[in-house]
């Protein structure tokens, strides 16, 4: 998937032998594309979003335990109920009307 304009994209790609390939049992990993006007943070929520655990509040915390717990990624999800990861694909487009938007990052610096 090569990266194309105002699109954001997520793949799998065998050519990449570090990172994830332990943690998800599989040879490769999961690579993230923004194509112009696109911010490098929008990549980085599609990674959070799909391939990171949640971090979640207890609903009632004993004594000696953290007021959080972790939850699978989503990646993690679709692995347990059998799915194929080495398969997946995502791309999405931006609207029209965000296009003519400048890409600025929520620090103030373009990305």
């Amino acid at each position: 998937m090569a990266q194309r304009k105002n699109t954001l994209s997520m793949r799998w790609s065998k050519a990449l032998e570090h990172g994830h390939s332990r943690k998800f049992g599989v040879f490769g990993d999961l690579v993230y594309e923004w194509g112009e006007g696109c911010r490098k943070a929008d990549g980085a929520l599609l990674h959070a979003r799909t391939a990171c655990e949640r971090q979640v509040p207890n609903v009632v915390v004993k004594p000696g335990e953290l007021p959080w717990t972790w939850e699978p990624s989503f990646v993690e999800e679709l692995i347990a109920r059998g799915y194929d990861i080495t398969t997946i694909k995502f791309s999405i487009k931006k609207t029209e009307s965000a296009t003519n938007v400048p890409a600025v990052e929520p620090d103030g610096g373009n990305g």
